[in-house]
This record gives C-alpha cells, structure tokens and sequence, in this order.
C-alpha cells in the first residue's frame, strides 16, 4: 500500500503528508480536528489528525468503500457492494460493524448530507437520485427516490431546498426540490450537451461543475438556470471533484500533472 492523504495550505505553499501506506485511498472530508478518508484497498474508513498523528480504522466495511461525507457524529460511506453505511466519527469498537442505512442500491456513487438525510446517486442499475433517513431505511421501507432514470448520475450537491446532480449518460445537469420530483413530472434540466460532466458544487448563487468540454474545465451556471454554462476556467484536463468556499472554487484535476486547483471566484 502506497497511497497517501495530503494537506496544503489554502493559498498554496508545502504539501504536508498526514498519512502514507495507504490502500488505495479516495474520497476524503475534513472537520475542526481530524481528517477521514476511504481506502477501497483494504475495505477500510479512516481517520487521523489534522495537526498530525498516526491514522487510525474507524470501521471495516464488507465491500470496497467508495465515497464519503460526514456531519458532527457520524461518516456516511457508499460502497462497491451497493450499500450505503453509517461509522461513527470515533470509530467502532468491540468488534461492532457499520451500521447499514440502506442496501441492494446497485452502484451508489457520491453521498452528500444535510441535518435531515443523506443523500446520494445511483451510478448503474437503476441511475437514480436518492435520500435516505440519517438513521436509516426502517424494515419494510424504501428509500425516497428522488428522479429515476437519469442516465449515469454521477455528481451531486446540496442548498437548502434541492438537490443537484450531473447525468454523465446525458450530458446534462439537472435538479429536483428535495422531497422529489412529483408524480409525473420531471427533474429541472439547467443545462445540456456537456461532455462527462463529473463534480459539482453550488454557492448561494452559482452552480460550479467539472466537464470534458474542449481541454477540460470547469464551468459556472447561474441557479436560476437561465443562460447557458459559461467557461470559469479551461483547459484543466481532467477536472473531476470540485468544492466552494465563500472566497474560491478548488477542484482536482486527474490528468497527468495530478494536480489540486484553486481560482477566486
């Protein structure tokens, strides 16, 4: 195993290692004190310090975990396996296992959450956009579908009021109010013929979204959803995971140079 999680100073400066000899390690989130990650290599969610310390397992999943987001007391993990899981911030002990909120979801992919749900695509099978209750689907249940059919969601994000998401299959973005798109209706299309629009982030204002389009960028729509995406920055090869601040937009780009991006807004 020789992966590793990294920090850098918001304004750029030295990489610092917090942990190395990693397997595999992919989605990662932040708070006050530590720093969590995934590491799809050996099926385990992790977590360690952010002023530095050894990393620690908080939780081994039974399939490989993919995505991750967390709140004050929980890290909600996607997994290969077509689970979505709950592990505590301080981790599992005793020999306990994550908590399953929900399963049999064909390839959940991104997971985001609010104080009321998470939320989170569905890549293959049923290529929905889904919530779920924090405490999980209760016995007989179903989870909320909030827009079925969408043709490989990928990327998702949050405001107060709805849900946003990329359909790489269509090349559109697209979203829905949170408790779903109503009987016989449609999700709101923002904008289309995008080329693999993967990541995506939204502000008070904007929607910010990674695409293939011409050398790669990433693109800026208003949430009115009136006008067509407009380049913010281009030829950013890969673009793929991007996040927002008050001040800037940040986003990693896959190709090459492997690199992580900041631009003010």
């Amino acid at each position: 195993a020789d992966g590793g999680v990294f920090r850098v100073p918001i304004g750029g400066g030295t990489v610092t290692t917090i942990a190395s000899g990693q397997a595999s390690p992919g989605s990662v989130a932040v708070d006050s004190q530590n720093v969590y990650w995934s590491n799809s290599g050996d099926d385990t969610v992790m977590s360690a310090p952010l002023d530095g310390g050894p990393p620690a397992p908080l939780g081994v999943t039974s399939s490989s975990p993919l995505h991750i987001a967390i709140d004050a007391t929980n890290i909600y993990v996607t997994t290969s396996g077509g689970s979505v899981l709950s592990v505590p911030l301080g981790g599992i002990t005793d020999g306990g296992a994550p908590t399953v909120l929900v399963a049999n979801q064909g390839q959940p992919g991104l997971v985001v959450v609010d104080d009321a749900g998470v939320y989170f695509t569905n890549y293959t099978g049923a290529s929905s956009v889904v919530s779920i209750p924090k405490s999980g689907v209760p016995e007989g249940g179903a989870p909320l579908v909030i827009a079925a059919n969408e043709n490989l969601p990928f990327g998702i994000a949050l405001d107060a009021t709805h849900v946003y998401w990329t359909a790489v299959g269509s090349g559109s973005v697209r979203m829905a109010p949170k408790t779903g798109v109503p009987d016989g209706g449609q999700p709101t299309v923002l904008a289309t013929g995008q080329a693999t629009p993967s990541g995506l982030a939204v502000d008070s204002t904007n929607l910010y979204f990674a695409s293939e389009v011409g050398a790669g960028a990433v693109l800026v729509l208003a949430l009115t959803g009136s006008g067509m995406p407009r380049p913010f920055v281009a030829n950013q090869g890969y673009a793929n995971v991007v996040v927002v601040d008050p001040t800037n937009v940040y986003w990693t780009d896959f190709s090459s140079n492997g690199s992580v991006m900041q631009v003010a807004k």
